[in-house]
């Protein structure tokens, strides 16, 4: 094999070119979260804590996501496992409205809010608390709004196929799971998260109390 076609196999020329594409999809939707973070925060947290904390939650939501569907084949577990049983059941047993309910549910506490007792058992407070809570919002609100009430073809095509577009977007192409090469355009989530940091603002006081706690705990366990 001739050094150019060896390149051309191994290396991806356009490269450039699918940055740009992440940049121009995924940029302005990161960007507002790291901005409404930082205004959020602690007076003792660091502006990289935050950062870190938004890069660090599309991974867990992911990965807890991924993980209802796994174990979708466990036998017993199986029988508790909402996201599965409801949401994503072609039979419908409950209303629409309960439905989307206990979804909400499941993506605040199981997706998302289910790293803040596991810091607490390892005794670690590594993630900005406001910064998880301002992910947890904006992402079951996307869910709930952007995905299922109004609805779009990435979310159409996770309930055809069930183990691909688990989102967010970027982990799937991440992890290889994504359905096609196209990437989803985040922009417009900008809105989801102005109003979760909105409402989250508005309780500022007492979640910097409640991370001040957990810092305390946390602190007392190490």
């Amino acid at each position: 094999m001739g050094t150019l076609e060896f390149l051309k196999k191994h290396i991806n020329f356009n490269m450039k070119d699918d940055y740009y594409d992440q940049i121009n999809k995924y940029g302005l939707s990161t960007a507002f979260l790291v901005i409404c973070g930082i205004i959020l925060k602690s007076p003792g947290t660091s502006i990289l804590t935050v950062y870190l904390s938004i890069l660090f939650m599309p991974f867990w939501a992911y990965i807890m996501h991924r993980t209802l569907h796994n174990i979708d084949t466990w036998d017993i577990i199986k029988q508790f496992n909402p996201h599965i049983l409801f949401h994503h059941s072609y039979d419908k047993p409950l209303s629409r409205s309960l439905e989307l309910f206990i979804e909400v549910i499941t993506d605040i506490f199981i997706i998302n809010l289910s790293i803040i007792p596991l810091q607490f058992i390892l005794g670690a407070n590594l993630l900005s608390l406001s910064s998880v809570l301002l992910f947890t919002l904006t992402y079951t609100s996307i869910h709930l709004i952007n995905y299922s009430i109004i609805g779009t073809k990435f979310h159409g095509i996770h309930h055809k196929t069930k183990n691909t577009n688990f989102a967010p977007d970027n982990m799937d192409h991440f992890f290889g799971t994504n359905f096609n090469e196209e990437r989803e355009d985040l922009n417009p989530v900008v809105l989801n998260t102005i109003g979760s940091a909105a409402v989250l603002y508005y309780f500022r006081d007492t979640i910097q109390g409640c991370e001040k706690w957990l810092f305390s705990q946390t602190y007392d366990v190490k």
